[in-house]
């Protein structure tokens, strides 16, 4: 988990490099496409490719049995994977993460409640004048939906807040200076907000902000999307026909005091730079018969992310097991004084670990052997067909509601067969002459840092002499050229007698 959520950092860091790139030096671009390109940009952060990567089914390696003389497991290797220490430190950086995040989250809910409250309650009702040109404005941009207004003297400059009600807030004296062509203008401006859902976004920039707060790069995208929306609200007061010279004065009028908070999911003109807006806006006519599509520079930014955010899911998705891998079958073997087989089996479900049960079975060579367990819901069913020789076939049948889920085959060889393995472990050296097995393997145990659970029945003497070899091919052989059976369960060993 912990590498699939640093892979996610990596790859949207890199996809929101790539968009602030794009926004800064793809020319000739209008401030609603530079808008665009960085909020795509930001929308990696929440496409995980590891969901990706869930959703993408490839084929397990089979799990195949290996048979030790007279006793079987499944990849005891990865048996040994809880030998690993827990990384405390890990849950540390978690809760450090969680509280920034939590700190910056909370205090972005209370400075913009704080705005909005502290508004209100010096608030004043508009002059009819200043109604008027409200409604003209949210004609003139196509806003059907009603818009609160208010004069507050708390506000240095014409802002917008609320996500679901918005509401402007323009200074109680700011807007006096202004003719009426100025006043429904600067309406204009927010009104292309309320258009845009630009509150709406800032809400999900607010989150993104907090969540990954540890990223430079979504701080300084978050500081180029407030300056590309004021300037994207620019471009569209011109186009909506309004003369750039009246507008142009009407901000010039207003934000002179730029004291206004820079807080997301609140829009204010006083965010941006002012000198670098009216240059923008003087030369948007001739910028807008020049500039690359927006339909076509979005679609493009927009496929590019999701193909980028799919490809990485695609590679890095592991292989997982089927539905057919999820119990595990584990036994020992042996034959008994009449030439038949006992076997003592163990099924364990993979996603719990948990002993689902523990037939045991006599099984006559030539003959098919058959062991039930379970209950209504979930049922398994342990077949043996034995060979004249005493090899043979385990299969385990695991049926859920009527609905078969697993039908798992094991060859096995005859019992003293020894089949051909892999070791893994530290080499070691050994030289002992009629040692107690008992005290044998407690030493592998303090070796290995394994626990061994030995039966009470494991009892002898065993004269070991290895040199260099594997420490699990050593401990095999001891066990195996003694006539007991073991079984590896996270951080221990069980030897028996099977």
């Amino acid at each position: 988990m912990i590498g699939d959520l640093v892979t996610h950092v990596i790859v949207s860091s890199a996809i929101l490099a790539a968009a602030i790139a794009a926004a800064a030096w793809i020319r000739p671009l209008t401030a609603r496409t530079r808008h665009t390109i960085l909020i795509v940009g930001m929308a990696a952060l929440a496409l995980p490719s590891f969901l990706i990567a869930n959703l993408v089914e490839r084929n397990a390696k089979t799990l195949e049995p290996i048979i030790l003389d007279n006793a079987a497991i499944f990849n005891p290797p990865a048996a040994l994977d809880g030998l690993k220490p827990a990384a405390t430190s890990l849950e540390w950086l978690f809760v450090l993460w969680a509280s920034v995040a939590l700190v910056l989250l909370v205090r972005w809910w209370i400075v913009t409640r704080r705005l909005v409250s502290t508004a209100l309650r010096a608030a004043t009702p508009p002059s009819p004048r200043t109604k008027e040109a409200l409604d003209a404005a949210r004609r003139r941009l196509g806003v059907h939906h009603s818009i609160d207004l208010i004069a507050s003297p708390t506000c240095e400059a014409p802002a917008l807040v609320r996500v679901l009600r918005p509401m402007i807030i323009l200074p109680a004296d700011g807007c006096s200076t202004l003719d009426d062509e100025e006043l429904e203008s600067l309406l204009c401006h927010e009104c292309a907000h309320v258009a845009r859902r630009d509150n709406l976004l800032g809400v999900a920039e607010a989150i993104a902000c907090s969540l990954f707060w540890f990223n430079p790069l979504v701080w300084l995208a978050h500081r180029r999307i407030a300056a590309a929306r004021e300037a994207a609200c620019d471009e569209r007061v011109a186009d909506a026909a309004l003369p750039a010279e009246t507008y142009v004065g009407a901000l010039a009028k207003v934000c002179r005091s730029l004291l206004a908070p820079r807080v997301p999911a609140v829009s204010c003109m006083a965010n941006a730079h002012l000198k670098e807006r009216i240059q923008q806006i003087m030369g948007y006519d001739t910028l807008r018969k020049s500039a690359l599509s927006h339909r076509t520079i979005a679609a493009s930014a927009m496929l590019t992310v999701l193909l980028t955010v799919a490809a990485v899911g695609v590679v890095t998705a592991e292989p997982v097991k089927r539905d057919t891998d999820r119990y595990q079958l584990n036994y020992s073997m042996s034959k008994t004084p009449g030439g038949n087989l006992s076997i003592r089996a163990r099924v364990i479900d993979t996603e719990t670990h948990e002993v689902m049960g523990e037939p045991s079975i006599i099984a006559k060579p030539g003959e098919r052997t058959t062991a039930r367990f379970g209950n209504d819901q979930r049922e398994w069913q342990l077949i043996v067909m034995a060979n004249a020789d005493g090899s043979g076939s385990l299969t385990l049948v695991a049926t859920h509601d009527s609905r078969e889920v697993q039908d798992t085959v094991i060859h096995f060889p005859a019992p003293g067969v020894q089949q051909a393995r892999g070791f893994s472990g530290a080499p070691l050296s050994l030289n002992l002459a009629k040692a107690d097995i008992r005290d044998v393997l407690r030493t592998f145990g303090k070796v290995t840092g394994l626990e061994m659970d030995i039966a009470p029945e494991v009892q002898g003497s065993v004269t070991v002499n290895v040199v260099d070899t594997p420490w699990d091919q050593a401990l095999d052989e001891i066990i195996r050229e003694n006539g007991y059976a073991y079984r590896i369960e996270g951080k221990t060993i069980h030897v028996f007698k099977p």
